[in-house]
């Protein structure tokens, strides 16, 4: 990755994950049109991934490259929150969906701010594997910090984020491991 690539990755992170991790977890869903737009960042930080991966078959990564494919992509459990479902519904009524959704890596995801006590919820576990992975939102906040990136006075770190251990993957059945009602 050079430093006009570098620079691009940063100024396109910087706004649009302000965005997205600014979005409350409780209340309206995204839009779909929202999600779309989202989608291109997340697809944008995945060819990124791709082709540094394709370069190491051949090349020698720097450091810099290689920090990026080991901070940012996550391969490993996943965990979801729904509030809403249906229990007679096959699946609890979770529709699946192409568009990147927030999840934790946070096995005690129940930890998150916005899961109240006595509040009955759907956990679904997911896995992320090499070839269908995650975007990790805090190892891409490690990353812009370990190599300096000037991120505009913004904290991606901010603690919801760090608390969270949010991922952006999307809701495939096809990786779905788990669905389980709990009450907290």
């Amino acid at each position: 990755m050079n430093d006009i690539e570098a620079r691009a990755v940063r100024d396109k992170c910087i706004s649009d994950i302000r965005k997205w991790t600014n979005h409350t977890k409780e209340g309206y869903q995204r839009a779909k049109k929202d999600l779309r737009y989202f989608d291109t960042l997340w697809k944008y930080l995945s060819s990124i991934i791709y082709s540094l991966e394709k370069k190491s078959e051949t090349q020698e990564l720097d450091e810099y490259e290689q920090d990026f494919i080991k901070m940012v992509k996550y391969v490993g459990p996943l965990y979801r929150i729904h509030l809403k479902y249906k229990c007679k519904d096959k699946n609890y009524g979770i529709k699946e969906t192409e568009h990147y959704l927030s999840w934790t890596k946070n096995p005690k995801c129940t930890n998150i701010y916005w899961v109240h006590s006595g509040v009955k919820y759907l956990i679904i576990t997911a896995n992320a594997t090499p070839e269908v992975f995650g975007i990790n939102l805090v190892g891409l906040s490690d990353f812009l910090r370990k190599h300096e990136v000037e991120c505009g006075g913004f904290l991606f770190g901010a603690p919801s984020l760090n608390t969270e251990e949010e991922v952006v993957f999307p809701l495939k059945m096809d990786f779905v491991t788990k669905l389980e009602l709990k009450k907290l």
